[in-house]
């Protein structure tokens, strides 16, 4: 006979069909601690009526998040796309616009109104040239720094605001240059007031041009756009 302990009461005794019997009708679990004549203890009624106890569900596992696509989509978002279109398109103008101009100077004698200017300041002519020169590898830079970007390379955006930097005071000097070229030479003072204007007013605008150029990249370029 089965004694079984059961939220804290004693029943039975039972026979060993009577407490199969109540374990399919769920008046028992096999939890339940059980004795009968012979055992030192009580025991689980698993134990006791040797029941496999059926194994315990698999643990669910988290799902698995692809970290790929995630990285992608920021990456594209950060991305200064409006930046590339026109820093790439700028960078190739002035590559083609300013590499023309310095193979013409070096290879080519001035003609027209180049060749009075070059008479009246001959300064200018080298200041124009070196001008023209370190366009043309500022274009290239960009051009490189822009493709780097493109490609997401943490430097792409770095390399594009570093040239703006270099681009932007080398404008300056090269306009800054002319000025003192032009107005410390004799034939500053031979030219009429109009003439004047016109030279400086060109001058002017070149710079506001090309600043304005350089700063409207770096502009699309702003560090806080993306992190690198």
């Amino acid at each position: 006979m089965i004694f079984v302990a059961r939220n804290g009461q004693q029943q039975g005794p039972y026979s060993e069909d009577d407490v199969r019997a109540k374990l399919l009708a769920s008046q028992l679990a096999v939890t339940d601690l059980a004795w009968r004549e012979g055992m030192s203890d009580w025991r689980p009624l698993s134990e006791l009526l040797r029941i496999e106890l059926p194994p315990p569900p698999p643990v669910p596992h988290p799902p698995v998040v692809s970290t790929t696509e995630t990285v992608t989509i920021s990456a594209t978002a950060g991305r200064p796309v409006v930046g590339i279109v026109v820093a790439s398109l700028i960078g190739a103008f002035e590559f083609i616009w300013s590499g023309t101009a310095s193979f013409r100077s070096f290879y080519f004698e001035p003609s027209g109104e180049t060749a009075t200017f070059n008479a009246l300041f001959p300064g200018t002519a080298t200041i124009r040239m070196a001008g023209e020169n370190i366009a043309v590898a500022g274009a290239l830079a960009l051009l490189i720094g822009t493709t780097l970007s493109f490609v997401q390379h943490r430097h792409g955006n770095k390399t594009v605001r570093v040239t703006c930097y270099c681009m932007i005071g080398c404008m300056f000097l090269s306009v800054t240059s002319l000025f003192l070229a032009m107005g410390l030479s004799p034939s500053w003072g031979s030219l009429d007031a109009p003439t004047k204007g016109a030279v400086i007013g060109g001058l002017i605008g070149a710079g506001i041009g090309g600043m304005f150029e350089w700063g409207l990249i770096l502009f699309f370029f702003r560090k806080r756009r993306w992190k690198i």
